[in-house]
């Protein structure tokens, strides 16, 4: 929609940085997005399966699951405003690049290298610490993901092997349980 007042509008290294984070995002979207539509159609498979054997386990599934999601959600939304940070200083760090290297002649003619090149290294290592925030906050994101569902089946199991000790369910059962 934009067409040529694109440069108008935004400057050439913050489209470069926003382009080349896109097609990260449109990459990650399309294998969530499968990821996501099989998630969903085990876990309903899986709550009817439990439901029919064991109504305490298939209700712990149905509820405990959700629940899972809604612990990590709250995470997502300062992820996303670190990484829309980071871009917006990526952006910035190649407009000031751009700028050192389109006028790199006239600097060293006047003697403003230094000057530029201390302006690049700050705005430099403010991106680079703007990566790291995003990184911390990625790492903890991904520990939990899978630290919450290693810790749900541990519970799921644990009360299954006591309704099989009980004879509320087979060994049978608890083993199909633990594929589930």
């Amino acid at each position: 929609h934009l067409g040529g007042t694109l440069p108008r509008k935004v400057s050439t290294g913050e489209v470069v940085a926003i382009g080349t984070n896109d097609i990260s995002h449109i990459g990650g979207a399309m294998d969530v997005t499968a990821r996501f539509s099989g998630a969903v159609v085990s876990f309903v498979l899986v709550a009817v399966i439990l439901l029919q054997t064991s109504t305490t386990l298939g209700l712990i599934v149905l509820i405990g699951v959700p629940l899972l999601v809604l612990l990590i959600g709250p995470l997502l939304k300062p992820l996303d405003r670190r990484a829309a940070h980071q871009r917006h200083l990526m952006g910035a760090l190649s407009n000031t690049a751009t700028d050192i290297v389109g006028g790199l002649r006239v600097l060293r003619g006047i003697g403003g290298e230094q000057v530029f090149h201390d302006r690049y290294r700050r705005e430099s290592q403010t991106t680079r610490q703007a990566g790291v925030a995003v990184a911390r906050l990625q790492s903890i994101l991904d520990a939990l993901q899978v630290f919450l569902p290693g810790l749900f089946v541990v519970v799921v199991v644990w009360i299954g092997a006591r309704y099989a000790a009980r004879g509320t369910i087979t060994p049978g059962e608890l083993v199909a349980f633990y594929g589930y």
